[in-house]
């Protein structure tokens, strides 16, 4: 049996070692104990899970009460949480819809953050299973502090929480009905910042400066995510976000959503924070903070466009003056898009194509003549600015 938990738990070292996720540390659990494995959050939610952990499994496990009486549920769920509040990785067997669930508590320095969970589909656990799953639940606490998903600041429940929500594997189904109340309570309303680290900027010496800068700030949530990092804020804060501004200008891009009500739109905003300094930078914004709200229309006619295969997204003069570039060896495409972000300036113009200010002023006289448009007509300049970031986007 020694044995057998012993090439477990280095198997799963090792995935650790080489940077696997969750869901592949889940999928050698699965192997091991051959029944499917589930990492959650106390409030149930899915964090990761194995590739045989199916969905009706999963809604067995976050939507239990929806096939069995309320008092049944909720005496079940109170000795849940009971079993788990001493702060020991203990095994129990839980009857649940159609199968019995093996779940297994996560601690984090005397916390409760996680459960893994088992769904019995298969043979029942021997002995050497059930230590391998003990021993599983040490590992995966590591795996989600390796992951930025757990933190020593007292705001942890809140940080792990937004680990999941901006990585889209929040189960709100569930968190609707059972989320710990107090985060809905004490913070309505949600500004999102999406940072993103500039060129010479170290990612991991920058992490716990802005880890720190946050903790000071009342309802600020800071997690690392992909390339980036993600705060969760609760406005009406404007110095702090200045200061933040201030601070980390020179080292991490900025933009900042719109307030919003439901966490559940989280993923959305943080989509539409990424689309908004993406445009800022095609159009070579130099902003210390960038908003979602200035590149609305832009954005809206992104996803119009993304949607549609109507021709109606596309213009007659963006293509032509394609096919003329192409046959003639010109830029007047580019020197279209620099005059509108540079609102006409010839001299910006200049420095940003690199010639001289009267060959700008030659290039726009050759365009009007050549394409027939009118940079003056504010419609016809709007529909250029549409079609060019649709353009240079593709």
């Amino acid at each position: 049996m020694r044995e057998t938990i012993a090439g477990a738990k280095m198997k799963l070292l090792d995935l650790l070692t080489n940077g696997a996720d969750i869901d592949a540390l889940c999928n050698c659990v699965a192997e091991c104990i051959r029944n499917p494995v589930a990492l959650t959050l106390p409030t149930r939610t899915i964090i990761g899970r194995s590739e045989n952990y199916s969905k009706e499994l999963l809604n067995e496990y976050t939507k239990p009460d929806k096939l069995m009486a309320e008092s049944e549920y909720h005496e079940m769920e109170k000795a849940f949480f009971d079993n788990f509040s001493t702060g020991k990785a203990k095994i129990h067997l839980w009857p649940y819809t159609h199968y019995k669930h093996l779940n297994c508590g996560c601690i984090y320095k005397n916390k409760f953050v996680a459960v893994l969970d088992s769904p019995l589909v298969n043979d029942l656990p021997t002995p050497s299973q059930m230590a391998i799953y003990e021993n599983a639940a040490a590992i995966f606490v590591v795996a989600m502090k390796c992951q930025n998903m757990l933190k020593s600041a007292e705001n942890q429940p809140m940080h792990t929480f937004l680990a999941s929500l901006v990585s889209g594997r929040i189960n709100f189904d569930f968190q609707k009905l059972d989320m710990r109340e107090a985060i809905f309570d004490t913070t309505k309303q949600f500004q999102l910042v999406w940072l993103l680290t500039r060129d010479g900027a170290d990612r991991e010496q920058l992490e716990p400066i802005l880890n720190n800068f946050c903790a000071a700030q009342k309802n600020w949530w800071c997690v690392p995510h992909e390339d980036g990092f993600v705060i969760l804020l609760v406005p009406g804060e404007s110095g702090a976000l200045q200061k933040l501004t201030d601070i980390f200008i020179e080292r991490l891009r900025m933009c900042v959503s719109d307030e919003f009500s439901n966490l559940r739109d989280t993923a959305l905003h943080l989509d539409l924070a990424r689309m908004a300094l993406r445009y800022a930078a095609y159009a070579n914004e130099q902003k210390n903070m960038v908003t979602v709200d200035n590149y609305k229309a832009i954005i809206a006619y992104s996803y119009a466009h993304a949607n549609s295969g109507l021709r109606i997204f596309s213009n007659n003069i963006i293509e032509n003056m394609k096919e003329y570039d192409q046959k003639y060896g010109t830029q007047f495409l580019e020197t279209l898009r620099v005059c509108i972000h540079y609102n006409h300036d010839t001299r910006l113009m200049a420095q940003k194509l690199k010639i001289h200010k009267n060959t700008v002023f030659y290039r726009l006289r050759q365009m009007n003549e050549l394409f027939g448009f009118d940079l003056k007509n504010v419609q016809q300049q709007a529909n250029l600015l549409l079609a060019l970031c649709i353009e240079y986007h593709k």
